[in-house]
C-alpha cells in the first residue's frame, strides 16, 4: 500500500474516534466532575424552557445531563436539599411506579 494512502487511512480513522469520542466526552466529563464531588450519583437539574427540574438517580431515565456544558441552569447538584435551594422542583413524572395494592397475585 502507497504511504499517502496509508496516511490517510490513519487520519480518516483519527478523524472517526475523534467524532465519536467528542460528544461522549462533552457529556461524560462534567457528570464525573460532579460524581467525584459528591462521592456519588449526582441529582441531574434541568432547566428546559424554564421547568427547572430536577432528577435523582432513583428516577427512570435518570442519565448524564447532555445540556450540562452548557450551564443556563442545566447541572449538577450532591442532594436534594441543594437542588430544591436553587429552585428546582422533582419532576415527579420519573419517579418509580407505586407498587399495586389490593389486587389478588
Amino acid at each position: 500500500m502507497d504511504r499517502r494512502v496509508r496516511r490517510g487511512l490513519a487520519v480518516a480513522g483519527l478523524l472517526l474516534v475523534v467524532l465519536v469520542l467528542l460528544p461522549v466526552a462533552v457529556v461524560l466529563v462534567p457528570f464525573g466532575g460532579a460524581f467525584a464531588a459528591c462521592h456519588h450519583q449526582p441529582i441531574v437539574l434541568m432547566d428546559v424552557l424554564g421547568s427547572r427540574q430536577y432528577h435523582r438517580p432513583d428516577d427512570k431515565g435518570y442519565a448524564p445531563n447532555a445540556l450540562a456544558i452548557l450551564g443556563n441552569g442545566n447541572g449538577y447538584a450532591c442532594s436534594e436539599d441543594e437542588a430544591r435551594a436553587m429552585g428546582y422542583h422533582h419532576d415527579i413524572s420519573l419517579e418509580p411506579l407505586p407498587a399495586p395494592s389490593g389486587l389478588p397475585s
